[in-house]
């Protein structure tokens, strides 16, 4: 069984992982295995370069994109891994940030314990929270919360829990966000892309 993930305007992979993958000589192909068989990325353009922007830190947290979007695990993140990396880092990975990678933002993450409850989510579902306000013109009202962690509620704002998505930049992109939040008509798509990447590693989400 073959799955097939195609991009084209930069490429992203740990360069950690890139050690477990099957490279061609060309450095256009990424092949890696899983319980279901063997899934491969093909890169329709220059070979793959591990010191594109993709790799690198763009905020203060020690994130980037590949962070979140990890090559071995079909460019999204998975549970099993996730737990790996918490236990080999302690905690620490810069995955674990309390901004989005936590149940409620700024929750206690101050011992190994604390962090496992702050973070349950990341680390059994694999889910980020985005943490989004209520458009103006939004045809609902939000009337009631069933928080089971108890949150502290911020007026007008909401969270949901998602998991990273499983791709890349693509060059033939016509928005940034499957809703187009990120793509503003007075910028350039690589100036939206550059954006997002910020807004994402950094908790900081433009609207």
């Amino acid at each position: 069984m073959y799955k097939f993930i195609v991009f084209g305007l930069i490429g992203a992979a740990a360069l950690f992982f890139a050690k477990l993958a099957g490279q061609d000589s060309s450095g256009n192909t990424l092949q890696f295995r899983d319980p279901t068989g063997v899934f491969t990325t093909i890169i329709g353009g220059p070979p793959l370069q591990f010191t594109n922007p993709f790799f690198r830190s763009l905020g203060t947290n020690g994130r980037t994109c590949a962070t979140c979007h990890v090559a071995s695990d079909g460019w999204t993140i998975v549970p099993a891994h996730i737990q790996q990396r918490f236990s080999q880092s302690f905690g620490l990975d810069p995955l674990f940030r309390t901004n989005d990678g936590s149940n409620c933002a700024g929750a206690d993450a101050s011992s190994p314990d604390k962090a496992k409850a702050a973070y349950s989510l990341l680390l059994n579902r694999g889910l980020i929270r985005v943490q989004l306000p209520i458009p103006a013109e939004a045809e609902y009202i939000l009337v009631s919360v069933d928080d089971p962690y108890h949150c502290a509620a911020i007026p007008g704002y909401i969270s949901v829990y998602r998991r990273p998505l499983p791709a890349t930049n693509l060059k033939f992109l016509s928005s940034v966000m499957w809703d187009g939040r990120e793509t503003f008509p007075e910028q350039s798509m690589v100036a939206d892309l550059a954006q997002q990447a910020i807004d994402a590693t950094v908790g900081m989400r433009r609207h």
